[in-house]
């Protein structure tokens, strides 16, 4: 798994490189997603995540599924501390039902590139372009690009709290998606960090020394692949929910080994017909929706998670 990881990136991106930089407060995009998107809340960033999520007991015919990826974060700070935004993400979703012989694997490639910049001392705005190519693994081409743009504002009320306030425009195959999101980062105490952009994150982290972190997470997603299945070209529109607990072991002050352990809900797969469109939607509201299913697969389930995670704090910078 990891070996495939590394030879797409290889060959996809092999001008991408790693070097620790001085950032502060520079929002980012959580997984570079298939997802899951939201501006960097936390006084760290993860400027480096290498993933391996299992799903792996299921009964009453719902698939197993497996996730794996690696997000490269690379934002370039210029002399007033604005940031330009850049990085590279690949993940992989297995979709497996042995009861009906049933396999599926698409892919996601996340090219990000934006700019944040610092209107005044308490306010500052991200704007960011996400180029993503979400296709089936065996027919990887610009065919399946999907442009997004992500928008967020970012209100700092105190040095211990800020909210977030913005917007995230995707093409997907089923048509266009918006979804409006509102975040808090909210530094409780020296030890408790409430952090998150709903309604695609939520974080509670305690971090009671300097080894040992812990708390609670959700993590919500909608994504859409073209695939070509018995020659025809069909879309699969993947839907999930997390919630999960976590806890961090820092090997060093930067490398961070993460394990997870929770529930997924409300995780299917639905299978259209390309030419199957909705008129638009607004995060899981859709309009104009009178498409027929060509098929379906649950998935709900426990969830195992495990992440190395190359964390850069940017506490007090």
């Amino acid at each position: 798994m990891i070996y495939t990881i590394l030879k797409q990136i290889i060959r996809i991106a092999p001008w991408l490189y790693f070097k620790e930089i001085r950032v502060r407060n520079a929002a980012l995009v959580l997984l570079f997603i298939a997802f899951s998107i939201a501006g960097n809340s936390q006084n760290f960033i993860d400027l480096g995540n290498l993933n391996y999520n299992i799903s792996p007991i299921k009964t009453n015919g719902v698939a197993n599924t497996s996730k794996y990826g690696v997000n490269l974060q690379l934002p370039v700070v210029l002399k007033n501390n604005d940031a330009i935004i850049t990085g590279f993400g690949i993940s992989f979703t297995e979709i497996k039902k042995a009861d009906m012989d049933y396999y599926q694997r698409v892919q996601n490639i996340t090219l990000p590139l934006g700019f944040k910049r610092n209107i005044n001392e308490q306010l500052s705005v991200l704007i960011l372009a996400l180029n993503q190519i979400n296709s089936g693994s065996e027919n990887v081409s610009s065919k399946y690009y999907q442009p997004g743009l992500l928008t967020m504002f970012t209100l700092k009320k105190s040095e211990t709290l800020e909210y977030k306030i913005g917007a995230f425009y995707k093409q997907e195959f089923s048509g266009p998606f918006a979804i409006p999101m509102l975040g808090v980062n909210w530094q409780v105490n020296d030890k408790i960090q409430i952090y998150g952009v709903l309604p695609l994150s939520a974080n509670i982290m305690v971090k009671p020394g300097n080894k040992i972190g812990y708390g609670f997470s959700f993590r919500g997603s909608m994504s859409s692949y073209g695939i070509t299945a018995g020659g025809e070209n069909i879309y699969v529109q993947e839907s999930n929910n997390e919630l999960y607990l976590f806890l961090d072991y820092y090997v060093t002050n930067k490398i961070v080994v993460q394990t997870g352990t929770g529930y997924q809900v409300g995780n299917n797969y639905k299978y259209y017909a390309s030419d199957e469109k909705v008129d638009f939607s607004l995060g899981p509201i859709r309009i104009g929706d009178e498409r027929k299913i060509n098929s379906e697969v649950k998935a709900d389930g426990l969830i195992v998670k495990l992440s190395l995670i190359y964390r850069y704090s940017i506490a007090n910078k």
